[in-house]
């Protein structure tokens, strides 16, 4: 059995291989050997199996099948030999379509008679359900593996099939939907699968490989000397010596608008503002923004109404990747100073590792700290007052490049 299975396996890797996408629909036939595996309760020997399916296909999805087989094996308990047969009726599903190895479910039900002596209860109803693979070697021939379950309805018997053959699918070809249209897209008169040139100017004249002809005389323009013909380059007054892209025009790596022959600064952060150079561009001075977070009572968990507001905040730190940010944490009079300190400082935290986990700005650029009522903007005396001094403000400072 080890043997076989190894056999199996070396076969499947080394014989030529055909898509199943090239595969229709028709009746099969699925000739096979294999080997059964019967349950303890009876007492016979594991032995070799032959057995014939024929089937219909529907598609490369799906099809459904009805096989015969016979075995013979040995009683454990008298010595008498066994003769079995079986058959049953499948439906098959393969779960892809387009590969050259298709995997499959099955299952279905049938009759497993075993000829035992002096018994008088050797059939029964049988059910089963397995699993298999189908290496496609032709547009109608096909390696076939599988191992299956049976289930006998009245014994509750469990045996086991492992089984290998081949399945030849009559009429088959090619589908409907593998056939390919050819087309001519550049309108020169040479179709697309004999079109060595596919994007010949419009007018050109062509040779039959699709090619524009040039006279003996002439020489293909390249004005800017890049590489790119002058009826093909987009970018026709390229700086020589710049590296262009199939259009002739010069790349731009980093994304920041100035090309890779300008740009100074040629790894820039995405989305940064640069300046002719693709520099990222410096605030001239420190700012500061007030966030209004409005935080629950004695909380310093940040309500989701007021993700906006650090989302603006980490939109300004993107565009200017120099800038680093202090998160200052504020609050009113009322209470112990300490705990508003506390308070402050952790509510300070809550929106830095806001702009660290979920905007991605990077740790070194943001810091935290919590003031309490040390720095009041307002009079603390009145309710407006104290609104105004609980606050959280971004301090925004660049930094030296």
């Amino acid at each position: 059995m080890k043997k076989l299975l190894t056999g199996i396996a070396l076969l499947t890797a080394t014989v030529p291989s055909v898509h199943a996408e090239e595969l229709d629909s028709g009746f099969y036939i699925f000739p096979s050997i294999g080997y059964f595996l019967l349950d303890e309760n009876r007492e016979a020997d594991n032995t070799p199996t032959a057995s014939f399916a024929v089937g219909y296909q529907f598609n490369n999805r799906f099809s459904t099948e009805a096989a015969y087989g016979i075995f013979s094996t040995e009683s454990n308990v008298t010595g008498q030999d066994i003769d079995g047969t079986y058959y049953h009726v499948d439906a098959v599903y393969h779960l892809n379509d387009d590969d050259t190895v298709q995997p499959y479910v099955l299952a279905g039900i049938g009759n497993m008679d075993l000829d035992i002596p002096n018994s008088e209860n050797d059939a029964e109803t049988s059910y089963n359900a397995g699993a298999g693979f189908k290496r496609h070697l032709t547009d109608n021939l096909s390696l076939r593996a599988e191992a299956r379950m049976f289930y006998g309805n009245n014994s509750n018997n469990k045996d086991a099939l492992l089984n290998f053959g081949l399945v030849y699918l009559f009429g088959g070809g090619s589908s409907s939907y593998a056939e390919e249209i050819d087309y001519d897209s550049d309108g020169d008169g040479v179709m697309d699968s004999e079109d060595q040139c596919a994007n010949t100017s419009s007018g050109a004249e062509v040779d039959g490989s699709g090619c524009a002809v040039v006279a003996a005389a002439a020489m293909i323009k390249d004005s800017d000397n890049d590489g790119i013909e002058d009826s093909a380059d987009q970018c026709p007054n390229t700086p020589t010596g710049r590296t262009v892209d199939e259009n002739g025009c010069e790349l731009d790596s980093d994304a920041d608008g100035v090309v890779d022959g300008d740009d100074k600064c040629p790894e820039t952060p995405a989305n940064a503002k640069v300046d002719e150079n693709g520099c990222a561009l410096v605030i001239a001075a420190t700012v500061t923004q007030t966030l209004h977070v409005k935080f629950p009572n004695n909380s310093s968990v940040v309500p989701s109404s007021s993700k906006p507001e650090i989302e603006k905040l980490s939109a300004f730190m993107t565009s200017y990747p120099l800038t680093k940010v202090t998160i200052e944490g504020h609050s009113d009079s009322s209470g112990e100073a300490n705990y508003n300190q506390l308070l402050s400082e952790r509510r300070a935290k809550s929106i830095a590792n806001i702009l660290v986990e979920d905007y991605g700005i990077d740790s070194s650029r943001v810091s935290a700290i919590g003031y309490g009522e040390e720095k009041p903007i307002a009079d603390n005396g009145t309710a407006e007052g104290r609104k105004q001094n609980r606050r959280v403000e971004a301090v925004i400072e660049a930094t030296e490049a």
